[in-house]
């Protein structure tokens, strides 16, 4: 092979190296950006933000003080941002489509997240720290937070425990489930059940339109308590102690209490009853608890009693 083969084989060869060097560098930029995964230090009360078209986003508290991240995309990419002080994951679609997404996050206890998935479900727990969380149509959980939450779905089911301060529960047209919660309450569906239990609050109110609304919690004797549904029952189970003035309405129910009706001592109009209206007072009152159905039934319960007076 004389000189001059041999110079043009090592150019051809430069050239095809140069060529490659940038065509390995895309595929490898494109790796990083269908999947994430990293561990770093990361600040407690910092933000977590993550949105997703489908998939599924969860994220957990844990006592370290780092974060730990994973994350990929079946088709598209995912927009990261990663600090000691933010997480930031958004997920994009390649030319209108995106495949399934699945993010991971683990973050130090007291973590503040804000999570939005179109079609995809989410779950947090165990952050206890302020909590955003929304999808369309995938389910919702939440579970241990603190301060302002706000958990809402349209046609997922949605579940939170634990939560500690003012909360914002609302669904389109699945049910609703919440126990053990301390703190004002807001709770709203069209057509899902709601079902609040191991409350403790001075104002609450829950309304849906065509199912029923449970609750079971303490009474505060300043406190405000609203009811409402257009054809589902209202039941409302609450300590023998609680002090109370009710107002309850129904157009073609029938109303029920475990507690025996009395009159506010001197006052004959203390109660009324008005077709299925009915004003009466439970204890020595105080708060004010508002219940209405149209077609449905309203049922006061004593705590772990069933026995009831109806009207």
């Amino acid at each position: 092979m004389n000189s001059s083969t041999r110079f043009t084989m090592l150019v051809a060869a430069a050239a095809a190296t140069i060529a490659a060097a940038p065509a390995s560098a895309r595929a490898q930029r494109d790796r990083e950006r269908t999947r994430i995964d990293s561990t770093f230090a990361f600040d407690k009360g910092s933000w977590v933000d993550v949105s997703v078209a489908s998939g599924a986003i969860i994220i957990t508290g844990w006592t370290r003080p780092e974060a730990k991240v994973y994350a990929s995309i079946e088709r598209g990419w995912i927009d990261a941002q990663l600090s000691p002080h933010r997480i930031t994951l958004q997920a994009r679609s390649d030319r209108g489509r995106s495949g399934d997404t699945r993010i991971e996050i683990m973050v130090p206890i007291g973590t503040r997240v804000q999570a939005s998935s179109a079609s995809g479900s989410i779950r947090i727990t165990g952050t206890d720290g302020e909590v955003e969380a929304g999808s369309a149509s995938g389910a919702v959980e939440v579970i241990g937070a603190t301060d302002r939450i706000t958990v809402h779905s349209v046609s997922g089911k949605l579940h939170a425990a634990k939560l500690r301060g003012r909360t914002r529960l609302g669904t389109t047209s699945a049910t609703l489930e919440a126990e053990d919660i301390v703190g004002d309450v807001t709770a709203g569906t069209v057509s899902g059940r709601i079902t609040l239990t191991g409350v403790k609050s001075s104002h609450v109110s829950a309304e849906t339109v065509s199912a029923s609304v449970t609750y079971v919690g303490s009474i505060d004797p300043s406190g405000s308590y609203e009811f409402s549904t257009h054809s589902g029952n209202v039941h409302l189970e609450i300590p023998e102690s609680s002090a109370a003035d009710l107002f309850l309405e129904t157009f073609s129910g029938r109303i029920s209490s475990a507690f025996p009706i009395t009159l506010q001592p001197g006052d004959i109009s203390a109660m009324a009853r008005h077709g299925k209206k009915m004003e009466f007072t439970i204890g020595k009152g105080g708060a004010r608890i508002t219940a209405s159905t149209f077609s449905g039934n309203i049922i006061i319960d004593r705590g772990g009693h069933t026995d009831r007076e109806e009207n």
